[in-house]
Protein backbone atom coordinates (compact mmCIF):
# COMPACT_ATOMS: atom_id res chain seq x y z
CA UNK A 1 0.00 0.00 0.00
CA UNK A 2 0.95 2.86 -0.56
CA UNK A 3 1.84 5.84 1.71
CA UNK A 4 1.08 9.51 0.80
CA UNK A 5 3.59 12.09 2.40
CA UNK A 6 2.37 15.94 1.98
CA UNK A 7 5.71 17.51 1.81
CA UNK A 8 6.24 21.70 1.18
CA UNK A 9 3.01 21.60 -0.93
CA UNK A 10 4.00 18.61 -2.50
CA UNK A 11 2.34 15.30 -2.30
CA UNK A 12 4.41 12.08 -2.58
CA UNK A 13 3.17 8.36 -3.20
CA UNK A 14 5.53 5.96 -1.55
CA UNK A 15 5.93 2.56 -2.01
CA UNK A 16 7.46 0.59 1.17
CA UNK A 17 8.37 -2.68 1.16
CA UNK A 18 8.89 -3.14 4.89
CA UNK A 19 6.72 -1.35 7.99
CA UNK A 20 9.82 0.51 9.47
CA UNK A 21 10.12 3.57 6.95
CA UNK A 22 13.51 4.37 8.29
CA UNK A 23 15.04 1.14 6.78
CA UNK A 24 12.63 0.50 4.36
CA UNK A 25 13.40 -0.06 0.82
CA UNK A 26 11.59 2.59 -0.97
CA UNK A 27 10.36 3.50 -4.41
CA UNK A 28 8.13 6.52 -5.70
CA UNK A 29 5.10 5.23 -7.75
CA UNK A 30 4.48 8.27 -9.01
CA UNK A 31 5.65 12.49 -9.02
CA UNK A 32 9.13 13.56 -8.69
CA UNK A 33 11.52 11.19 -7.68
CA UNK A 34 12.68 10.86 -4.34
CA UNK A 35 15.97 9.24 -3.15
CA UNK A 36 15.65 6.77 0.11
CA UNK A 37 17.62 8.67 1.51
CA UNK A 38 15.32 11.67 1.31
CA UNK A 39 12.51 9.82 2.71
CA UNK A 40 14.16 8.63 5.63
CA UNK A 41 15.02 12.34 6.65
CA UNK A 42 11.67 13.06 5.74
CA UNK A 43 10.47 10.39 8.20
CA UNK A 44 13.21 11.82 10.76
CA UNK A 45 12.00 15.12 10.32
CA UNK A 46 9.14 13.48 11.58
CA UNK A 47 6.79 14.33 8.98
CA UNK A 48 3.42 15.01 9.43
CA UNK A 49 2.32 11.32 8.24
CA UNK A 50 0.26 9.20 10.62
CA UNK A 51 0.12 5.49 9.99
CA UNK A 52 1.11 6.27 6.28
CA UNK A 53 -1.87 8.94 5.91
CA UNK A 54 -1.76 13.01 5.93
CA UNK A 55 -2.82 14.91 9.26
CA UNK A 56 -6.15 16.54 7.95
CA UNK A 57 -6.76 20.09 8.62
CA UNK A 58 -9.11 18.97 12.19
CA UNK A 59 -5.86 16.79 13.14
CA UNK A 60 -3.35 19.46 13.39
CA UNK A 61 -6.31 21.42 14.79
CA UNK A 62 -5.88 19.30 17.83
CA UNK A 63 -2.70 18.51 17.62
CA UNK A 64 -2.21 22.13 18.17
CA UNK A 65 -4.65 22.76 20.62
CA UNK A 66 -3.13 19.92 22.82
CA UNK A 67 0.50 21.76 22.40
CA UNK A 68 -0.74 24.90 23.65
CA UNK A 69 -2.74 23.22 26.96
CA UNK A 70 -0.02 21.17 27.58
CA UNK A 71 2.84 23.97 27.52
CA UNK A 72 0.51 25.99 29.87
CA UNK A 73 0.24 23.54 31.97
CA UNK A 74 4.00 22.53 32.13
CA UNK A 75 4.71 26.70 32.50
CA UNK A 76 1.63 26.20 35.35
CA UNK A 77 3.75 23.29 36.83
CA UNK A 78 7.01 25.50 37.34
CA UNK A 79 5.02 27.69 39.79
CA UNK A 80 2.58 25.14 41.30
CA UNK A 81 4.87 22.42 43.49
CA UNK A 82 2.64 19.27 43.08
CA UNK A 83 1.87 19.60 39.01
CA UNK A 84 5.27 18.29 37.07
CA UNK A 85 6.76 20.58 34.19
CA UNK A 86 8.69 17.87 32.30
CA UNK A 87 6.30 15.75 30.95
CA UNK A 88 3.80 18.48 29.41
CA UNK A 89 6.63 20.57 28.20
CA UNK A 90 7.32 16.89 26.54
CA UNK A 91 3.68 16.80 25.02
CA UNK A 92 4.07 19.89 23.71
CA UNK A 93 6.76 19.61 21.73
CA UNK A 94 5.48 16.57 20.38
CA UNK A 95 2.07 17.26 19.45
CA UNK A 96 3.69 21.15 18.35
CA UNK A 97 5.74 18.70 16.13
CA UNK A 98 2.44 17.14 14.53
CA UNK A 99 -0.09 19.91 14.44
CA UNK A 100 2.21 23.67 14.41
CA UNK A 101 5.69 23.34 13.17
CA UNK A 102 5.76 27.59 13.67
CA UNK A 103 5.30 26.00 17.69
CA UNK A 104 7.51 23.36 17.33
CA UNK A 105 10.76 25.72 16.00
CA UNK A 106 9.60 28.11 19.33
CA UNK A 107 9.82 25.61 21.66
CA UNK A 108 13.37 24.36 20.66
CA UNK A 109 14.34 27.62 20.40
CA UNK A 110 12.90 28.81 23.80
CA UNK A 111 15.98 29.49 26.60
CA UNK A 112 14.17 26.82 29.42
CA UNK A 113 12.46 24.39 27.33
CA UNK A 114 14.40 24.01 24.11
CA UNK A 115 17.34 22.06 26.14
CA UNK A 116 14.74 20.01 27.95
CA UNK A 117 13.07 18.96 24.59
CA UNK A 118 16.39 18.22 22.52
CA UNK A 119 18.01 16.46 25.70
CA UNK A 120 14.95 13.92 25.34
CA UNK A 121 14.43 13.55 21.70
CA UNK A 122 18.25 12.99 20.92
CA UNK A 123 18.99 11.12 23.72
CA UNK A 124 15.96 10.64 26.54
CA UNK A 125 18.16 11.77 28.72
CA UNK A 126 16.63 13.75 32.03
CA UNK A 127 18.13 16.03 33.79
CA UNK A 128 19.25 15.14 37.53
CA UNK A 129 17.60 17.73 39.59
CA UNK A 130 14.36 16.70 37.59
CA UNK A 131 14.60 12.98 38.53
CA UNK A 132 15.23 13.95 42.11
CA UNK A 133 12.59 16.22 42.28
CA UNK A 134 10.25 13.92 40.31
CA UNK A 135 11.27 10.95 42.96
CA UNK A 136 10.78 13.43 46.18
CA UNK A 137 7.07 14.97 44.72
CA UNK A 138 6.01 10.95 44.57
CA UNK A 139 7.07 10.57 47.57
CA UNK A 140 5.12 13.05 49.46
CA UNK A 141 2.47 12.38 47.52
CA UNK A 142 2.41 8.78 48.85
CA UNK A 143 2.99 9.87 51.96
CA UNK A 144 0.51 12.74 52.49
CA UNK A 145 -2.09 9.47 51.31
CA UNK A 146 -0.90 7.27 54.34
CA UNK A 147 -1.41 10.30 56.63
CA UNK A 148 -4.59 11.03 55.51
CA UNK A 149 -5.49 6.83 55.51
CA UNK A 150 -5.92 6.29 52.33
CA UNK A 151 -7.16 2.92 51.75
CA UNK A 152 -4.25 0.37 51.58
CA UNK A 153 -4.87 -1.12 47.74
CA UNK A 154 -4.80 2.53 46.92
CA UNK A 155 -1.64 2.83 48.78
CA UNK A 156 0.00 -0.31 47.23
CA UNK A 157 -0.91 0.43 43.90
CA UNK A 158 0.43 3.74 44.32
CA UNK A 159 3.35 3.13 45.66
CA UNK A 160 4.04 0.14 42.60
CA UNK A 161 3.38 2.31 40.20
CA UNK A 162 5.44 5.42 42.16
CA UNK A 163 8.14 2.63 42.43
CA UNK A 164 8.00 2.24 38.81
CA UNK A 165 8.24 5.67 37.73
CA UNK A 166 11.41 6.49 39.84
CA UNK A 167 13.44 3.26 38.21
CA UNK A 168 12.28 4.42 34.87
CA UNK A 169 13.29 8.00 35.35
CA UNK A 170 16.54 7.50 36.78
CA UNK A 171 17.43 4.65 34.18
CA UNK A 172 17.31 7.35 31.96
CA UNK A 173 20.59 9.04 31.20
CA UNK A 174 21.13 12.23 32.86
CA UNK A 175 21.28 15.36 30.99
Amino acid sequence: MPLRLNVAGKCWLVQASSVNLAAASLSVSRGPTMATGDIRALVAARSPVVHGTEITNMGKTGYRLLAYISLSLGVAGIVLPLLPTTPFVLLAAWSASRGSPAFERWLHGHHRFGPLIRDWQERQAVPLLAKWLAAAVMASSWAVMWWWQVPPAVLVVTGVFFFGLVIFLFSRPTA
